[in-house]
């Protein structure tokens, strides 16, 4: 996905004229290819791989990352990715990683490059750290066990509760962290109370529940009488607890603040070195502040333990902890098991016995350590609790460890740099795509900008360039920083026999140099470097510039020379959205710390490829796609417009194969047929002298021809409609105007309606230089006026999807001769100059769009009604009327929209609709005149409105109604009559079954149901139209008097114009359609201007056969398509035995009527004319082909003789109206020579 939107925009650049350098690059390094290698040796940890042997591993690692190549190229290939794989970078070239070398020496000389004692999420399995943005992608929703614990307050200090024994409640997610405890977390400005619990035990009760050896889960271990500190928030969910036992109660001793707890001690749960003097000497296990303490959750008592949480650490830091003291060592070593002995010898340090030499991400390590607190009886209480925890985001069973250790960071929390990259990031100069990243998913993230830990802790990947001088080897302890190889030979003393100009800069070489310290001049090998590799994302970071060996390969005396992305911010960058926190924020990082100025220009944020279902693409679903797949079935082209045209590019995007299919058949099938449509023709007319016009270029094309007008008119539409999306970067909304300018434009209306210029040939059979000069023209200008059109289109789709529109570029331009076509590489479309508005702006014709639009909402009517009807699709129609008008307006305004309905117009509807003769109606008044004669008005009672007015009456004003009609009424006639005897008895009424069954609230619910029902019923009852004798009578008194007046009985009712429903219903012969248009404002050639949205349209079809010529002509268009199909079936045959095609036919035509009892027909269905141009059309040979109308006895059963044997074929045109039905007897044979 990332890949073909990065191609499209490279190709769009060039197009425009950007220069584009297309070097490939490749990721090495990184922990991936590390685990590869691991799996394939079987290693599982770092330790297994020193052992094996790191300069083994590291080329082992190399092999994998090449091994790839090929078959990473072949998809790149197919894919069609423009890119120079021969001139391609990767992170593990010698020149990549010493410009990697030159940033860390630049960060280093500007102090943001520095080594620490940090907290890191860490992975035990694969002994590597993480940066936070990594952990960022690997939470997954767990279910732990958490904890209540208590934490005896020493009793040598006043705590205000008398000789009661008093505990602070501490809850912790991750009680393996305990035997780790220092300390204990308030917040002095929180209120806290001592409470104590009364009346939960008896003594006896205690005695019995000591004998349970193991705790349970969600109960509560609580004593009377014991006191417990807890924030004062938190006291309604330890009520909540309590509540099941009806004779407990929380007494508060006293409140106080957080600041008031300060100092107290305390007794660690899981230590064994507790002492009073050891928290008197060493401030340990003391109560003190911390910021990030909050009454939201837990008890508002935090217990910290430095190593094992960054805030923790940091308290520690703020409180001047001594970190050498054995009670502030690690307790899990970095295998994640408890230390069995402890860091050091001292056996205060040592976890409880029990957990010794447990891995502390094991659910069997949780339950150990509550069942020790348990034993110990300072477990409280132990819960379930569902949570967000981090796992290696490579490995998604890793659970990673907040674990303290040595790290090289890049100081990019301090205020200074985070708010530069702000600043940076808020720039004019900067676009993102979409734009709510930019201050939104991004920029929340540089607010929360922490120091960069680019230090791992393994051997594939670029050395850290530090190099301590050790003191235990008599050095001075000071740190040097390596910025390039130059550096580095100048601090050299011993190669160890490595040649440095042409030596690997990975760890496995560059650590057996002795290397001279700068600062204590010490030559006898104290220099060691520090056993880091760099994290891979600052390895991604560096590419802009380190592709380039900048700046080792620039030249600052040469200004001419191209330096790539290295003198300034990138132009384009695209990737998924998580790369907010991945490579946007690297580039981000070093682009203001290293060169103080933004990373990009534009930034496209893609959103994410997911499967059908919704759920994102993974191997371990099995869910992902096989690219090759679509390749081979689809195309690239069909893949990649898919992709890019289904959504916007940000949005995500549910993958659906089959669809792939469908863009391949919606767009590129089309494109294809329209080529060879173009194709055919191209050469039908090189067949006659065409002259220099030929070979008209882009920009000659203004065809004469209304039709030609216009598609360049749309074109120029789409030009600029194309622009405005790729500018920002909406391409979806490109595809989807180039798919409707293919489909709707070009082949369903520009080459639908120019076939009335390719319906007949150019010369006669007998000889080519007989050419219709005419017909010659306006085909030369309708095909150069498409190859200008197929062009542009090309150019358009070409970013898109660049393999057929390349191909058909080069052979348009070539006029169809794929041979010289095939080696002139400046007839690529890619090469070609992207088209601009300005170019085009020329062709656009307001006027002439609305005239066609106006001419495609007539189609669209028409061909609507055609479908609606019996009538034969074939059997041409009398006459059409059409009109165009203002509505209530007539004279000034008509006139002016009757220039719209041009004669080439109306010739084209002819066409399209196949009509005899179309009459254009100059106003409104014609219109309605045709509408009197093609639907009579009838008259029919609005039974809602009389209902509401006559109530009861109802019935009696219809039947005096009906009698005013001189028409028969019937209560069956009566659709209110059947409604009124639907059961007013309950015999029928289906509230009467199983009434015993039914409650009374039941059945009165359903009878008000019925109720509602029927009155809506009621309401949608219409009578029948009126019929009677005086039925226009009373619709002329209605329309001029208003009213009228009826009588039933004695009774006398005056019915309004609005108590009738007035409808104009349409002949048998007769097909009408009225409509609104909707078009935009144009300027007519007399300056006047309209405004079509007030446009009422009209549309009638006359469908009787008045005339011998319209079935004549429907007789010749059948038999013409029923002989064309004909002769397709015997070319195919042909092809199977030869490889010659079928060039002339014989042909043999018998027809017969079928009836002529309603038809005034002569024996001449087929013309003299119509018998020529079939055997044109149908490349039939004139001398061996012959016609019978109205054959003889013996004729008609030698042809039904034929039929039976397989000789003829046998046609029967249905008749329709006065045109009758005929038996048409056809053969058809390849003629060769005189004899077929």
């Amino acid at each position: 996905l990332a890949r073909s939107f990065k191609d499209l925009v490279c190709r769009w650049k060039t197009m425009e004229g950007f220069v584009v350098e297309r070097k490939a690059g490749w990721d090495c390094h990184g922990l991936p290819v590390e685990r590869e290698v691991e799996k394939m040796l079987g290693l599982h940890t770092l330790a297994e791989v020193e052992a094996f042997g790191a300069s083994k591993f590291n080329n082992l690692c190399e092999e994998s990352v090449w091994g790839f190549e090929g078959e990473w190229e072949k998809v790149t290939k197919r894919m069609g990715f423009w890119l120079d794989m021969k001139k391609r970078y990767a992170t593990l070239d010698q020149e990549y990683m010493e410009s990697e070398w030159w940033a860390l020496k630049q960060l280093w000389d500007k102090g943001l490059l520095k080594r620490g004692y940090k907290v890191l999420p860490y992975s035990p399995k694969t002994g590597c750290t993480y940066s936070n943005r990594d952990v960022s992608e690997g939470y997954r929703l767990v279910t732990d066990l958490t904890c209540y614990v208590r934490f005896p307050l020493s009793k040598n200090q006043d705590l205000g509760v008398g000789d009661k024994m008093a505990n602070m409640l501490v809850w912790t997610s991750t009680p393996w962290t305990l035997p780790g405890n220092v300390l204990l977390a308030v917040n002095k400005s929180l209120p806290y109370v001592f409470v104590m619990l009364v009346g939960l035990k008896t003594e006896e009760n205690e005695e019995e529940s000591s004998k349970t050896k193991e705790f349970q889960v969600d109960q509560e271990y609580s004593h009377s009488g014991e006191v417990l500190v807890l924030a004062k928030a938190r006291l309604g969910e330890l009520q909540y607890h309590l509540s099941h036992s009806p004779s407990c109660r929380v007494e508060i001793l006293k409140e106080v603040k957080g600041s008031d707890l300060l100092g107290f001690s305390y007794e660690p749960p899981l230590s064994g070195c507790y002492s009073p003097q050891s928290h008197q000497s060493n401030g340990l296990w003391k109560v003190v502040h911390g910021e990030f303490v909050n009454d939201s959750s837990g008890t508002g008592v935090v217990h910290v333990s430095p190593l094992y949480g960054e805030d923790d650490h940091k308290l520690c830091v703020q409180q001047e902890l001594d970190f050498t003291l054995p009670y502030c060592q690690h307790v899990v070593g970095l295998d994640g098991c408890y230390h069995v002995d402890g860091r050091s010898n001292d056996s205060h340090h040592t976890p409880p016995r029990p957990l010794q030499g447990l891995d502390v991400t094991s659910e069997q390590t949780q339950k150990a350590v509550l069942q020790v607190l348990y034993d110990k009886n300072l477990l409280y209480r132990a819960q379930a609790v569902s949570h967000d925890y981090p796992f290696c985001w490579r490995n998604k069973s890793h659970r990673l460890l907040y674990y303290a250790m040595d790290s090289w960071f890049v100081a990019m929390g301090t205020p200074t740099v985070r708010s530069r990259m702000l600043t940076l990031n808020a720039s004019q100069e900067v676009d993102f795509y979409p734009k709510s990243v930019k201050h939104g998913r991004f920029g929340s993230w540089l607010k929360e900008t922490k120091d960069w830990c680019l230090s791992r802790k393994r051997t594939w990947g670029c050395p850290l360039p530090v190099w301590e001088c050790i003191k235990e080897n008599g050095g001075c302890g000071e740190l040097h920083c390596v910025g390039s190889r130059d550096h580095l030979k100048s601090l050299l003393v011993n190669t160890n026999g490595i040649d440095l100009d042409t030596a690997d800069l990975h760890s496995t070489q560059v650590d057996a140099l002795v290397l001279r310290c700068v600062a204590c001049g010490n030559e006898k090998g104290s220099m060691c470097r520090e056993k880091y590799v760099l994290d891979c994302w600052f390895d991604s970071g560096c590419a802009p510039f380190a592709q380039w060996h900048y700046p080792f390969a620039f030249k600052k005396d040469s200004p001419l020379q191209y330096n790539g992305s290295a003198d300034g911010p990138v132009d384009f960058v695209a990737e998924g959205q998580d790369q907010c926190r991945g490579w946007f924020y690297s580039l981000l990082c070093l682009s203001t710390t290293l060169f103080d100025r933004p990373a990009y220009k534009k930034c496209l944020s893609l959103g994410l490829l997911l499967d059908k279902n919704g759920h994102k693409m993974s191997k371990s679903k099995g869910n992902g796609v096989d690219p090759w797949k679509h390749f081979n079935e689809e195309g690239s082209d069909a893949l990649r417009w898919y992709l890019v045209g289904m959504c916007a590019p940000w949005a995500d995007r549910r993958f659906d194969e089959t669809k792939v299919r469908t863009a391949n058949q919606k767009f590129f099938q089309m494109l294809h047929n329209v080529a060879k449509w173009w194709k055919t023709r191209w050469f039908e007319l090189k067949d006659h002298e065409l002259g220099d016009n030929k070979h008209r270029h882009l920009g000659e094309a203004g065809g004469a021809g209304l039709l030609d007008k216009w598609v360049l008119s749309r074109l120029a539409l789409l030009v600029k409609n194309c622009n405005s999306n790729f500018n920002s970067y909406n391409f979806h909304l490109a595809v989807s105007d180039l798919e409707d300018f293919l489909n709707d434009d070009l082949s369903k209306t520009y080459l639908r309606l120019s076939r009335t210029h390719f319906q007949r040939k150019l010369g006669s059979n007998d000889s080519k230089e007989v050419v219709d000069l005419g017909l010659w023209a306006t085909r030369k200008s309708c095909l150069c006026t498409l190859r200008t059109v197929l062009l542009v289109l090309c150019r358009l789709v070409a970013p898109v999807a660049p393999f057929l529109v390349d191909r058909l570029h080069r052979c348009l331009l070539a006029t169809m001769d794929p041979e010289s076509a095939t080696d002139n590489h400046q007839l690529s479309v890619h090469l070609a100059p992207w088209p601009y508005f300005n170019e085009f702006e020329q062709f656009c014709n307001k006027k002439v769009e609305t005239q066609v639009r106006l001419l495609r909402h007539f189609m669209q009517s028409g061909n609507a009604m055609h479908e609606q009807g019996t009538r034969p699709g074939r059997l041409p129609l009398s006459r059409a009327y059409c009109a165009a008008y203002t509505q209530g307006s007539v004279g000034e305004g008509c006139d002016k929209f009757e220039t719209l309905l041009t004669e080439e117009l109306a010739n084209l509807l002819a066409f399209e609709l196949n009509v005899m003769e179309i009459v254009v109606l100059k106003s409104q008044q014609e219109f309605e005149s045709v509408l009197c004669t093609a639907q009579t008005s009838s008259l029919a009672p609005n039974m809602s409105r009389l209902q509401a007015r006559f109530k009861e009456n109802t019935n009696d004003v219809l039947q005096g109604l009906y009698k005013y009609m001189d028409q028969d009424y019937s209560p069956q006639d009566n659709p209110l009559g059947a409604l009124n005897q639907r059961g007013n008895a309950n015999g029928n009424s289906p509230l009467n079954e199983n009434k015993e069954k039914k409650s009374k609230n039941q059945l009165k619910r359903e009878k008000k149901e019925e109720a509602r029902r029927r009155k809506k019923e009621d309401k949608n009852v219409e009578l029948p139209m009126m019929t009677g004798s005086n039925a226009e009578e009373a619709l002329m008194t209605i329309e001029t008097k208003g009213s009228l007046q009826v009588q039933s009985g004695a009774a006398q009712y005056e019915l309004l114009a609005s108590d009738f429903v007035v409808s104009r219903v349409t002949s048998p012969n007769f097909m009408v359609s009225t409509h609104e248009f909707a078009g935009g404002s144009f300027t007519l050639d007399t300056g006047a201007s309209l405004n079509p949205s007030t446009l009422e349209m009209g549309l009638v079809l006359d469908l009787s056969v008045r005339s011998t010529d319209q079935a004549s002509a429907y007789l010749f268009k059948e038999v013409m398509h029923f002989v064309q199909f004909m002769r397709k079936t015997l070319e195919k045959k042909l092809l199977q035995v030869s490889d010659c095609r079928l060039q002339q036919v014989a042909l043999q035509v018998v027809v017969k009527v079928q009836s002529l009892s309603s038809s005034n027909m002569n024996g001449d269905y087929l013309s003299a004319r119509q018998w020529d141009l079939l055997l044109q059309e149908t490349q039939s040979n004139n001398s061996v082909s012959s016609l019978e109308q109205d054959p003889t006895a013996e004729l008609l059963e030698t042809s039904l003789g034929y039929v039976a044997d397989g000789k003829m074929e046998h046609l029967v045109v249905k008749g329709f109206g006065c045109c009758p039905c005929f038996d048409v007897y056809v053969m058809c044979k390849q003629y060769l020579g005189d004899v077929a």
